[in-house]
């Protein structure tokens, strides 16, 4: 009788080993499933917040302002820099939750301001020139600013990409 006793706890003792690491390999597994499935879900972010991206920034660079006429006035030339502005301001912002809200609340101030002077001038009313000489000097930094917020955040995507992908491997 004894004998058996021992046999049976040896088959018991054996049993709760291997269920404990059958339990421990089990959740290692699992662990290393939801590592990988967490990395390939932030890669797909990624990649479509990069697309997005790289999308707004060709259809911001392809709008170009022709100015080739040699008949055209300064004014004309202002009014289609002022309207590919607008443009480009309003593809920025289908996307400008990637970026600080400063920048997005100084883009939509600034298509506002302008759109602003654009009515004034339609229904007649008098314009201050220095104040919307100023405007056009804002949009033009603005401009410049938001392509290289655009190129410098499509940089830091693509970087933590490529360390997603690496780490991956």
């Amino acid at each position: 009788m004894k004998i058996e006793f021992i046999v049976a706890l040896v088959g018991l003792g054996g049993i709760i080993i291997g269920s404990v690491i059958g339990a421990g390999v089990s959740v290692w597994i699992t662990k290393q499933q939801l590592s990988l499935s967490y990395r390939q879900h932030k890669v797909e972010i990624l990649q479509g917040q990069i697309t997005r991206l790289q999308n707004g920034l060709d259809k911001i660079s392809g709008i170009s302002i022709d100015v080739k006429d040699l008949n055209l006035s300064p004014d004309q030339i202002h009014s289609r820099s002022i309207d590919a502005f607008l443009q480009r301001s309003t593809i920025f912002l289908t996307f400008s939750y990637l970026f600080p809200g400063e920048y997005e609340k100084k883009v939509m101030e600034l298509s506002n301001e302008i759109n602003k002077l654009i009515y004034s001038a339609k229904v007649g009313q008098p314009i201050d020139d220095a104040s919307s000489c100023r405007v056009v000097e804002r949009m033009f930094e603005t401009e410049k600013q938001m392509l290289i917020l655009i190129r410098g955040r499509l940089r830091l995507l693509q970087s933590e990409l490529d360390n997603l992908t690496t780490a991956s491997k």
